[in-house]
């Protein structure tokens, strides 16, 4: 029988943690995780809430504390000791001790196929405790709650980037061609929803802010019905139109409520001269009557590296802050054209993308990409693993997790990004704290997720914590 072992704080209990067991537990016939009981290690949590953690995940078979590491491991004896796989880019101290027992260091690389695993009867309930004793570390409470929610609507603010138009076009099959032997499917209804950085615009006036879109979209059809939707859904836009572009269009084909494919219209074509200095010229004259700035990129060509250098030293210079969200599928993009900024909000890949690691564990990973952005906080998004948040308190870092919420009732996760986003900026502008600002943000991003399409939030979004 192959023993492991892992061992450290686990002050933050979070998705590089599993991950981590979950390949220590694919190498070894048992694994023993340790937790360390020594206040020289400066452990934010007392030990009993540490092991109570860890007790519910069914990738461990037996839990210990210690105090003294080369008492643990020549008492414990392991086959393999598992870290991540940033530690084998350091130096060891405990490496002697490791080659004297015999054992031996195994290092794990990053792998998306890890999922988090808990007891399936505990999962829900784990949840909801973990964000109970979230609320309760950094006293969210309900009257801090209102009182934060009530100021956005003294909030004034800009969105820059690309608008995106969303179709969902809802298919029935209808049996096999016998032309070309692909699959027959009728039209069986349609939704027009409006997206990307439109869709953060009005999240942002629903929720009660004075919030305008300042984009660019095609001298076209859709440019149009884009213009009308959002004048509908009464948001206040500033368009220029674009003879050399398409307006983004997004076609997803669904069956039986799960997408069966995607067509897209796009250009990736930089802002024509004449358009792009009137476009900084009004952002400029923005940048000196707002509270807050949301860059909401899809890397469609619009927010080129000059104007995102303009944009950010402009803010700068008028001490707006600005939250970001890059994002990165079919396309490419960078970060870095963002640093300095107040938030940044990256999914994993994108973050390995931007660092150009794909082997560290997450938390290093974001600590990492928010020491290189200089961004005063970082929410690296997890999908169903939840998001870890990455701050600065009296020059220590310090990182947050929070669970995912609603993994269960997932319908469309394409908008949770921009939902966290516009709840987490006005937040983080109301009241500068990190950590409200990404419980609700969070759940904002679970409320996205069960339904179809973008919708706009409002004011009492947050009540849903209840259900």
């Amino acid at each position: 029988m192959i023993t492991g072992l892992i061992y450290g704080k686990f002050d933050v209990l979070h998705a590089g943690h599993i991950r981590l067991f979950h390949f220590a537990k694919s190498r070894c016939d048992r694994l023993t995780v340790a937790v360390i009981d020594n206040s020289e290690f400066d452990a934010l949590r007392e030990l009993d809430l540490r092991i109570k953690d860890l007790s519910v995940i069914n990738l461990i078979d037996k839990i210990l504390s210690y105090t003294d590491l080369e008492d643990l491991l020549k008492t414990q004896k392991p086959d393999l000791i598992f870290k991540g796989n940033e530690f084998s880019r350091k130096y060891n101290e405990e490496k002697n001790i490791i080659d004297l027992i015999g054992a031996k260091l195994s290092f794990m690389s990053a792998d998306e196929r890890y999922d988090v695993r808990f007891k399936e009867t505990e999962f829900k309930n784990k949840n909801k405790s973990y964000l109970q004793n979230f609320r309760e570390k950094y006293s969210l409470d309900e009257s801090h709650i209102k009182e934060s929610i009530s100021l956005f609507k003294s909030l004034n603010g800009i969105v820059a980037g690309e608008l995106i138009y969303d179709q969902y076009i809802n298919c029935i099959p209808r049996g096999m061609s016998q032309e070309d032997k692909n699959i027959v499917y009728e039209k069986d209804g349609f939704k027009e929803f409006i997206g990307g950085a439109g869709i953060v615009a009005a999240h942002c006036k629903g929720l009660g802010s004075k919030a305008e879109l300042v984009s660019c979209v095609g001298n076209d059809q859709m440019g149009q019905k884009s213009s009308k939707s959002l004048e509908r859904l009464g948001v206040k836009s500033k368009f220029w139109l674009d003879d050399t572009r398409n307006t983004i269009v997004k076609t997803r084909y669904i069956w039986d409520n799960k997408p069966i494919f995607r067509v897209s219209v796009l250009d990736k074509v930089r802002l024509p001269d004449n358009l792009q200095e009137e476009y900084l010229q009004y952002i400029d004259q923005k940048l000196q009557t707002v509270e807050f700035l949301i860059i909401s990129d899809f890397n469609y060509g619009l927010l080129s590296p000059e104007i995102c250098n303009h944009i950010m030293k402009s803010a700068k210079n008028n001490n707006v802050p600005v939250t970001v969200d890059c994002q990165i599928s079919s396309q490419t993009g960078d970060l870095q054209k963002y640093r300095g900024a107040k938030l940044v909000t990256p999914t994993e890949i994108e973050a390995r993308t931007a660092l150009k690691d794909f082997d560290s564990g997450v938390a290093y990973l974001g600590e990492k990409l928010r020491d290189k952005l200089e961004a005063d906080h970082l929410i690296l998004k997890l999908g169903a693993q939840g998001a870890l948040i990455f701050t600065e308190l009296n020059g220590i870092v310090q990182v947050e997790n929070l669970p995912a919420l609603n993994v269960n009732r997932v319908v469309d996760p394409s908008g949770a990004g921009d939902s966290m986003l516009a709840v987490a900026t006005l937040t983080l502008c109301a009241s500068e704290n990190i950590f409200l600002a990404s419980y609700l943000g969070s759940l904002a991003a679970g409320i996205q997720v069960t339904q179809r399409g973008n919708i706009p939030l409002n004011q009492d979004f947050w009540q849903s914590r209840k259900n």
